[in-house]
Order: structure tokens, then sequence, then C-alpha cells
């Protein structure tokens, strides 16, 4: 299980670099503080489900840019579900739909097999909109396929790129909460 959990992370991590489709528009809201823990720190906060693991203490398998991840209290087939936010030094002035879109790039380079499976338009703020991109790939052809959410921001000379990776095999109740997770991220 270790094993998986690192792979996981380091998969979430990787992909704060991370797609084509629809534009959907998705409002960002609150979610339920029965099922929901809120993370916040100076620069960001994220909600993530109740019993999930906070983790900020990594190994040298994990990205650097990795600031938090949150691990799933349940064992999926052979994945655990995690979330993570990675922080990342950007020129000052990028909007944050030409970084969104870098880092989109990165993922279709990187991954194998790499599939969208759906691309939204999220409303953050009155006047500003990223991406929301729900997406399968691998890092190695071995490997299981992978399914990801990913969300970015930017504020200043800052990217945050939040990336949610499950089994998509898995629980979708398990699903939808990451995916809730992702959406939930907000600048301070």
């Amino acid at each position: 299980m270790r094993k998986f959990l690192i792979i996981g992370l380091f998969l979430t991590s990787l992909f704060t670099f991370g797609c084509s489709g629809g534009s959907t528009q998705v409002t960002q809201t609150d979610l339920p503080a029965s099922s929901y823990d809120t993370y916040a720190v100076a620069n960001y906060q994220i909600q993530y489900p109740i019993g999930w693991k906070v983790k900020r203490d990594f190994t040298s398998n994990i990205e650097k840019s990795t600031d938090v991840a949150f691990i799933s209290n349940v064992k999926e087939i052979f994945f655990t579900s995690t979330a993570t936010v990675a922080v990342q030094q950007i020129s000052d002035g990028v909007l944050v739909k030409d970084f969104a879109q870098g880092i989109i790039d990165q993922n279709e380079k990187t991954l194998l097999n790499y599939e969208v499976i759906d691309r939204q338009e999220l409303a953050i703020g009155e006047t500003d909109s990223t991406f929301l991109i729900q997406f399968r790939g691998k890092l190695r052809p071995e490997d299981n396929l992978i399914e990801y959410f990913q969300t970015y921001r930017t504020k200043g000379n800052t990217g945050y790129v939040v990336t949610g990776a499950h089994d998509p095999n898995g629980d979708p109740v398990l699903a939808t909460r990451l995916l809730e997770a992702v959406s939930s991220f907000r600048i301070r």
C-alpha cells in the first residue's frame, strides 16, 4: 500500500504542470462543514473530506513544489485517492488561463494514454475564470490508468495547481468528493 501511496503522491504532484473539450461554466461554492474540513494557510484555502490525512512533509520522491497533500482514508482497488496543492513561482502578471494551458500541455506530453474526459470553465470571483480539467493517463506502460481532476490559479508571481487523483474503477462517491475538494480551492 505504501508503494501505491508514494506513486499516487508522485503522480499528483508531478501533474502540477496538466485537453480539449466543451466549456461549461461551474461556480465555486462552500462545501458542507458536516462532510468537509477546511485547510487554510496565509495564501489559500481548500476543503477536503473529513477523515482524510493532511500531509505536509514529503520524501524526495515528491515534486518539490507540492505544498500539501490530502490522502483518502479509503483504499480503492489499486490506488489511494489523493489531492495536492502545488505552488510555483511564475512571471508576474501571467494570466491564469495561460498558466493553466501551459500545465495542460505539459500533462499531455508527459502522460501515456492521455485522454481528456471533460474540460470546464470554473468561475473564480465575479470577473475571472480558470479551467477544471478531468483526464486520464499513466507514467509508465506497466502502470494502471489514473484519473485526475486539476484546476489552476495565479496571484502576482505565484501559480497554484490543485490536482486530485483516483482509481477510475473505484467508488464514484469518492471521486465526486475528490472533485468537490479540488473545485473548492481559493486564493486568500
